[in-house]
Order: structure tokens, then sequence, then C-alpha cells
């Protein structure tokens, strides 16, 4: 079947992959996150063209909560509240741009799902978070440079998690046939 998966990153720092089959290859097709709604419904415009498409996008913040009577952890966890709901109007916009140019929202999926499925056994926690992307983006490497994913041999480190949020999809989407 001739299908298109989208990894989604939301967020300022975030990409877009696609994933289109082309005879036996898998080539993506990688951008930056878009700026704004404005900008989001203009790369809908210009990329989503008249085929299946599935898209799988990264759930992004969650929400914090700091021991009674911490002062400190109070005011940082109001800065995080505050974060957390701008990513969430973020992540309503993509799924409204999905809604609106015909593409299927398969899943909104939590990033230790993704990074489950493409690096068991990753480390957790904020203070490993910057070897965890390099380990991601390895990994996402790894994949993508094979004969079957055959367009790209480096990525920037910025659409690691796009990459392996889409190659998450290639792998859950039943369609797509991998």
């Amino acid at each position: 079947m001739n299908i298109s998966i989208i990894g989604i990153d939301p967020g300022k720092t975030g990409a877009i992959v696609i994933a289109n089959r082309l005879g036996g290859d898998i080539w993506f097709d990688m951008h930056k996150m878009p700026v704004g709604s404005g900008g989001l419904r203009e790369w809908f415009k210009q990329h989503i063209t008249p085929r299946p498409h599935y898209a799988y996008i990264e759930l992004v913040g969650g929400f914090y909560m700091p021991k009674n009577g911490d002062k400190k952890a109070l005011a940082l966890a109001m800065q995080r509240v505050s974060a957390n709901l701008k990513l969430r109007q973020d992540l309503g916009r993509i799924e409204q741009a999905c809604v609106d140019h015909n593409v299927a929202v398969q899943k909104i999926v939590q990033p230790a799902v993704w990074q489950k499925y493409l690096c068991p056994g990753l480390p957790k926690g904020t203070s490993a978070s910057s070897r965890r992307k390099k380990e991601i983006h390895s990994r996402v490497l790894e994949r993508i440079t094979t004969d079957q994913y055959g367009n790209f041999k480096t990525i920037p480190l910025y659409a690691a998690d796009a990459f392996g949020i889409c190659l998450y999809g290639i792998n859950d989407h039943k369609d797509w046939g991998v």
C-alpha cells in the first residue's frame, strides 16, 4: 500500500519527518518544526500529498508536583506548568492541522514508548538527557543508513526524536508491512 508515516516532535526545537515507501526502499523527508499556527498550516499545504498519511505525534509536557512547603520548588513547578500548557497548545494545533489536511492521527505517543522501541535500556531522567539524546541519534543513524532506508547519511541532532517517532510509527502501523 502506498502510504506515508509522519513522525512529529512538537516544540520550538522539534522536527517533522515523513517516511514514504518507494518500491522496496523507504525515503525520508525532514523539516524543522514550523513556527506558529500559520507556519504549521502552510507546511501541511506544501508537503501533504493526496495519499494516505498517518501521523505519530510525541506527547509533550508532563506535570510536576513539588513537596509540600518547598517555595523554590513551587515557583519552578509554576514555570513548568506554564511551559507545559504552551506545549499542549502546540500539540492541539498539530492535531487540528492533521484533521484539516486529512492526515490520520494514528497515535499520540509518550516519549518512553517510542524510545523503548528504538533504544531498549536507554538511561532515564533529566540528568541523562544529553546522553539519551546522543544515544537516540546514534540508534536512528544505524537504522536509516541501511540499504532499506536509503536517502540520509547523517541527520542533525535536533531531528533525532522525530526520526525515532517516525521509525516507531513504521513498526507500529499495520498497513506499512516492513
